[in-house]
């Protein structure tokens, strides 16, 4: 079974999980978030949460980053030395995959990709 971690309970990450959740609902999802509020949204719609990104990522065969631009620094210095092989899905807006190759190795697989505002409802559409 893939287990998928999301680090970031915003909107997008939201729209994410809702949609995999609804599409593919054998999938293993855990979500990080440091709010409480923003974890309730998700156990409401059936999907484990954590306040530890550690935690989430250190089983996780797919990681996505769904944080704000200005904490991915922090988070990737969290995550960095617990990611193993997993592959990481970047969402953060305006970080290039050269920046995130430099904060989590150079060796870690890579996607970066950018949903847009119709993810919110079901309607969006990904470049990747």
């Amino acid at each position: 079974m893939t287990r998928i971690a999301f680090l970031g309970g915003g909107n997008m990450g939201f729209a994410l999980v809702a949609g995999l959740k609804r599409e593919r609902p054998e999938l293993d999802l855990l979500v990080a978030d440091p709010l409480e509020t923003q974890r309730a949204r998700f156990t409401q719609v059936g999907v484990r949460t954590t306040a530890s990104n550690q935690e989430a990522v250190e089983s996780a065969d797919v990681v996505v980053l769904a944080v704000k631009p200005q904490i991915i620094d922090m988070v990737a210095s969290e995550i960095h030395p617990i990611l193993n092989s997993s592959l990481v899905i970047s969402i953060a807006a305006g970080t290039p995959i050269t920046k995130l190759q430099a904060l989590l190795g150079a060796n870690t697989p890579i996607v970066r990709c950018m949903p847009n505002t119709p993810a919110l409802i079901g309607q969006g559409i990904t470049a990747l």
